[in-house]
């Protein structure tokens, strides 16, 4: 598990992304633990569930990007955490998920968001291998230009 935060623009996503192969959900205040775990579709009029990106990631032993992951409900935060302390499966609705060698999860994140400050559970951090701030920088600002 890693974090990159820092202002928006700095890069953060740019760099997750490039280290996951564009592996990437973007997450929201209303994303529960179900949404980070399956995708649906309607088959004959009736909802399918299907391993989310996240899920085939872990099965797969990938890297992805949960882009603003510290918008996520706490609940989701928590299950999270409960992934990334060494497990190497767990269970979900009755089915085993198995978290193969290589899986990661990049965290991004801007701290404040429309003045808001965003942070993310003590034990969470603490699960991390990695944390980066990405700051801009005059190069930043006169590329943009």
């Amino acid at each position: 598990f890693k974090i990159y935060y820092g202002a928006q623009g700095t890069g953060k996503t740019t760099m997750a992304m490039n280290e996951t192969d564009n592996l990437c959900i973007v997450c929201n205040s209303s994303m529960l633990p179900s949404d980070l775990m399956e995708d649906f579709t309607f088959s004959d009029g009736k909802a399918t569930f299907n391993p989310s990106a996240l899920c085939k990631c872990m099965e797969e032993g990938k890297p992805i990007v949960l882009d603003e992951i510290n918008l996520l409900p706490f609940d989701s935060l928590r299950f999270l955490q409960g992934i990334f302390d060494g497990k190497t499966e767990f269970q979900y609705k009755g089915q085993t998920v198995h978290i193969k060698e290589g899986f990661k999860v990049i965290g991004t994140m801007n701290l404040v968001v429309n003045g808001v400050s965003f942070g993310l559970p003590e034990p969470l951090v603490d699960r991390c291998e990695d944390i980066k701030e990405f700051t801009l920088t005059a190069e930043m600002l006169m590329n943009a230009f």
